[in-house]
């Protein structure tokens, strides 16, 4: 019934606001009919309750009060005596019905109440034959007269009128009445719970499903819909975001395109290139190699053949590049000694090194495996570009520290050289692409170093950090092994 009502109401609604509006009311209605129900069916138990004895009315002491002066009428004066008292006892019995016999000075005679009812004589015999309401008890005086009618005492009864009172079972009635007087909260908290979950449900679903397609789009994942096209707030914020997804998939695949045009464009260009440069280094080479030219032609020369060199590294670097952008390079691991290998490369670096009177060093830990599966080419490029870019901005006389050490599954190097160190901003764009900021660090490069090394420690399951040191800059890179 509940959840019929609550698809009706939903289907028909025009806005998350009437959703809620439509709610609070079936919530009030809903609790009502069911408080309702709820009475009635107490009644009806009480009512069966009630014939069957099996509960006291609220009256119940009160309707014994005859047959109490009855007792009190045929016996006279006698009930003054304290030997009457267990026969008044047996009539007088429950747990909220008390008697107290007193005479006419109002002095106690016999009782089962816990004081005095009446404080003096006077108000005593004001009290006769009537029934007043006293310290939350009632009490009834049925007058005791001796033969001739004169007033000799009289028999008090206190008593509650309460359905409660009457009855030797308190905590459950008590439990009962306090359960009638919260059954209609109890039904709007119980209904207020079904139906939010209900709407919740609802609710949820759109919510879960524009999760979800962030998380695609987060995944680079473009291509999906959104499976809800209700007629509220939240159908109009899923297709703002189909919207916005559409139109970030068409922006995207012309940024993909243009950068795969940008690319092809370079690679295309760096292999333009490298046929020319070769031949003007073929025949730079062939003019040196003639004796009969002049020491300044001879220098002019080297100088165009070094910067040759330069022209064919930084093609090679675009060319890799390209390669890396189009996804092009596949890992190729072999099984090679690390001491061994980051011995010849110290080995190398240091001839580098040496131009610059500088010292390279090596630490190697003890906790690193002698044997290790690796992509070499690519480890040795990583390396290259480290170390000849430490190299390359330490000052004469300086020092390189490469270490290794091992940790979490992985191969962590460690460049440290006593150079100037890194700018703030080299700091954070030292791997993009092209970047040749190094106000510091003022040389000559193609800006790509540090880029192709952070994509071959990504491939090699690493990463790559640098850091300013006390003096110097720290370069640190790993790869999984």
């Amino acid at each position: 019934m509940i959840n019929s009502a609550l698809d009706n109401s939903i289907k028909k609604r025009k806005s998350l606001a009437a959703t809620f509006r439509r709610s609070f009311v079936l919530i009030v209605v809903f609790s009502l009919i069911s408080t309702i129900i709820t009475y009635l069916l107490s009644m009806l138990l009480f009512n069966f309750a009630l014939n069957s004895e099996k509960i006291n009315p609220a009256n119940y002491y009160e309707n014994k009060i005859p047959a109490i002066e009855k007792y009190v009428e045929s016996n006279g004066i006698d009930v003054l005596k304290r030997d009457s008292e267990t026969e008044l006892k047996n009539i007088v019995k429950g747990y909220d019905f008390f008697y107290q016999v007193v005479d006419i000075n109002n002095e106690e005679k016999y009782t089962n109440f816990d004081k005095k009812v009446f404080n003096d004589k006077s108000e005593f015999q004001k009290s006769i034959n009537k029934t007043i309401l006293k310290n939350n008890y009632y009490v009834n005086s049925i007058p005791i007269f001796n033969k001739e009618g004169k007033l000799e005492g009289a028999v008090l009864i206190m008593y509650k009128i309460s359905l409660i009172a009457a009855n030797s079972n308190k905590i459950l009635l008590r439990f009962i009445s306090i359960f009638i007087i919260l059954v209609p909260f109890l039904y709007i908290i119980l209904f207020t719970i079904i139906l939010s979950k209900r709407i919740a449900k609802k609710i949820s679903r759109p919510i879960n499903i524009l999760v979800d397609g962030t998380n695609k789009i987060k995944e680079k994942n473009l291509d999906f819909d959104l499976d809800y096209d209700e007629d509220d707030e939240l159908g109009d914020l899923c297709k703002a975001f189909s919207d916005m997804k559409d139109e970030l998939k068409d922006s995207l695949s012309k940024q993909w395109q243009l950068e795969q045009d940008r690319v092809e464009m370079v690679s295309s260009l760096a292999h333009d290139l490298k046929s020319p440069l070769s031949i003007i280094k073929i025949y730079s080479e062939a003019i040196l190699d003639d004796n009969n030219i002049n020491d300044d032609t001879k220098e002019y020369i080297e100088v165009i053949e070094k910067n040759i060199d330069k022209s064919i590294s930084l093609v090679q670097q675009m060319q890799y590049t390209s390669e890396i952008d189009n996804s092009k390079l596949e890992i190729k691991e072999l099984e090679i000694n690390i001491r061994e290998f980051l011995e010849e490369k110290i080995e190398e670096y240091k001839l580098k090194a040496n131009q610059k009177k500088a010292s390279v060093g090596l630490c190697v830990s003890t906790d690193v495996p002698e044997v290790i599966n690796v992509d070499v080419e690519k480890l040795e490029r990583i390396l290259d570009n480290v170390v000849s870019n430490s190299i390359q901005y330490i000052d004469f006389g300086g020092k390189v520290e490469v270490s290794a050490r091992f940790e979490n599954d992985k191969i962590i190097y460690c460049v440290i050289d006593d150079g100037v160190g890194f700018d703030k901003e080299d700091i954070d764009k030292a791997f993009d692409k092209f970047y040749r900021g190094d106000k510091a660090r003022q040389g000559v490069h193609s800006g790509l170093g540090l880029y192709i090394s952070k994509q071959l420690c990504e491939i090699l399951g690493g990463e790559i950090k640098i850091f300013n040191v006390e003096k110097g800059s720290k370069i640190e890179f790993s790869h999984k092994i």
